[in-house]
């Protein structure tokens, strides 16, 4: 449901961007073809999303993976699907693209996987 809101605000944009500044620590950029967010403090993302998410807690690391892979393949689907991209950053470093295809994946590429460990687990 968010990401067809999304993908309806993103074809109202002609050019140029819209930048959001959520208190300092997160940054969402979103312009015709893609979408970046940029964390500057992981913590406190982390914080927000344990508030507001409804997953159940996984058993073991490995399982929390394998979850986080499955969802990331399903959202990456829905964007490459628009032919659009979502780009993750932390502190600037790009962490993860989805609707784009790599090597091992289908529909997301990694590029930092430091980063990705230290937010998603």
């Amino acid at each position: 449901m968010i990401l067809k809101i999304l993908f309806s605000f993103q074809n109202l944009i002609n050019k140029g961007n819209l930048t959001i500044e959520v208190s300092n620590f997160l940054y969402i950029k979103v312009e015709k073809e893609k979408v970046e967010i940029n964390i500057k403090d992981i913590e406190r993302v982390k914080m927000l999303l344990k508030i507001f998410s409804k997953r159940k807690k996984e058993k073991s690391i490995f399982n929390s993976f394998k979850s986080l892979i499955k969802k990331l393949n399903d959202i990456g689907e829905q964007f490459k699907r628009e032919n659009k991209r979502l780009i993750l950053k932390v502190e600037g470093k790009e962490v993860l693209i989805l609707g784009e295809s790599s090597l091992l994946f289908k529909n997301f590429k990694i590029k930092n996987k430091l980063y990705l460990i230290k937010l998603f687990l």
